[in-house]
């Protein structure tokens, strides 16, 4: 299965994320730590919302 997206939140950390984003090869604008008015859609991908962006 490939991963194309990783949303992590505060329950994964910072760190975790991080080190997911590194050993799957995803970048910074597809593995990112979630903030409040975030969202992920199938389709766009992750969303930073209103808040967070």
């Amino acid at each position: 299965m490939e991963l194309k997206h990783l949303p992590g939140a505060h329950c994964t950390g910072i760190e975790a994320t991080y080190k997911l984003r590194t050993q799957t090869g995803l970048d910074r604008k597809t593995a990112t730590v979630s903030a409040i008015g975030s969202y992920h859609d199938l389709d766009a991908g992750i969303h930073p919302g209103k808040l967070a962006g």
